[in-house]
């Protein structure tokens, strides 16, 4: 994929470089929260590090997707105990008591008393898969790739998190400079439809040119009313994805757009985290596959005994007998009739892998297609961000000479209003373009991996 030059570099936000996170010494969530929560009451603008670590931090997916992680962590560690001899120790007691008895010897009869009988004995029973052909090892193998799949969806939810959470902020930005550019709208047409109501008194203009500016403050003051309200749902969804109230006010630090140059590197297709875990997922199902074979095949235990008993009668004061016993055998075992449970088993675990196989195949399209449809995003995005700039400047040098012209009495106020409308419009599509540039850039960083190391408490 070939390589292109923009003419400018723009920065997201104030503070560190993006990707620039320390990997060092973990701190506790909730110390983290608790710093964050700081800040946020001793400061009034909050940088997009601040939201995306406080977002990060309340996420149910991305808890979820933590825990689940560390569930194949502890899963890894359970597997590894089957390299290591299984001990039991037994221990039993029995207690058994006879009545009297009559015993009959020819024509005489004995009557037996009754007796207690006591049995206890305790032992240890030691045993070990000598072979297995290999399925141990494959089981290790297959949750080694769980485990590496489970840290792949992490970052795959971390990704989505953040871009939802870099919306709603771009969003709110943009929402907030178009608010006072609507208020300073405003204000002119105001100023504009006094000067017309002192022009109708004065015969210079016809009245329904009052109606007219009426009708253009109304539909203004409408789309304020909405821009409010689209900027403080914006903010109020920023806030409850920060895990503070929705009623919370705070202000964005912005971003600035230097002048510089930037080279977009190709995004490589198998680096993605999400085609990571699918690759996972694959070779743990082609080795949950060859277990499920291999299951058919005998295996080897080595089993060792060690066991002490003693039993006495009541009437006997010590031992009536010890003894002890130990042993060690070798046992084959071989699978014979199941039902067609391992027949079954094989068939599905071929399934699954067919189906993870298809599903890798189908990621890697889709995010192949996702990349050159962010580049080609980038480069539209910039090429017309840079026009609708250039159409801003020459509005600007517009509105200078009407001002000029207005303010020396050459020109009167409706020229000066209608080149500030033509710039005003300039400025929302600059703002617009803006928004779609940044967007669109933050996914490009995001497909280059240049935010997975924030969030790593």
């Amino acid at each position: 994929m070939s390589q292109f030059i923009l003419t400018r570099l723009f920065t997201l936000m104030a503070g560190p470089a993006h990707g620039d996170f320390s990997q060092g010494n973990k701190v506790p969530l909730f110390l983290v929260f608790m710093a964050f929560m700081v800040s946020v009451q001793s400061q009034e603008l909050m940088t997009w590090n601040q939201i995306a670590k406080a977002v990060l931090l309340q996420s149910p997916s991305f808890a979820r997707a933590r825990a689940e992680q560390h569930t194949a962590e502890a899963m890894l560690r359970i597997q590894k105990g089957e390299y290591y001899p299984e001990l039991n120790l037994g221990i039993s007691a029995t207690q058994t008591e006879q009545g009297p008895r009559e015993v009959y010897l020819g024509a005489e009869s004995i009557l037996q008393p009754g007796q207690a009988l006591g049995y206890h004995s305790a032992g240890v029973d030691l045993s070990y898969t000598l072979f297995d052909w290999g399925n141990r090892s494959r089981k290790k193998k297959a949750l080694l790739k769980v485990q590496a799949g489970k840290r792949e969806a992490l970052v795959v939810v971390k990704r989505r998190v953040l871009e939802d959470a870099f919306n709603a902020y771009t969003g709110m930005l943009t929402s907030g400079e178009l608010v006072e550019l609507l208020e300073e709208e405003r204000q002119l047409l105001e100023r504009r439809l006094d000067l017309t109501g002192k022009l109708v008194d004065r015969g210079i203009q016809p009245a329904v040119d009052i109606y007219r500016v009426r009708f253009e403050l109304r539909n203004l003051r409408v789309e304020i009313l909405r821009e409010k309200a689209f900027l403080e749902s914006s903010r109020g969804y920023l806030a409850v994805m920060m895990g503070l109230d929705f009623t919370h006010t705070f202000q964005l630090a912005g971003f600035e757009m230097p002048e510089d140059s930037l080279v977009l590197s190709p995004v490589n297709t198998n680096g993605q985290p999400l085609i990571k875990e699918l690759m996972a997922n694959l070779q743990a199902a082609r080795l949950e596959a060859q277990i499920a074979w291999w299951q058919n095949i005998p295996t080897l235990n080595l089993n060792t005994y060690y066991q002490r008993s003693n039993q006495r009668f009541k009437e006997v004061y010590g031992n009536l007998g010890q003894n002890w016993n130990t042993g060690i055998s070798l046992s084959l075992y071989v699978p014979l009739l199941d039902k067609g449970v391992r027949r079954s088993r094989m068939e599905n675990r071929a399934l699954v892998e067919r189906i993870a196989a298809t599903d890798l195949h189908t990621e890697q399209q889709r995010i192949g297609q996702r990349i050159h449809e962010v580049e080609a995003q980038l480069k539209s995005h910039w090429s017309v961000y840079d026009l609708v700039q250039r159409n801003l400047e020459d509005y600007e040098t517009i509105l200078t000479f009407e001002q000029e012209a207005y303010e020396a009495g050459r020109r009167d106020f409706t020229g000066y209003m209608q080149a500030w409308q033509f710039y005003s419009s300039a400025r929302r599509s600059v703002l617009t373009a803006k928004q779609d540039l940044l967007v669109t850039f933050f996914q490009y960083e995001l497909l280059m991996g240049r935010w997975d190391g924030i969030g790593d408490f």
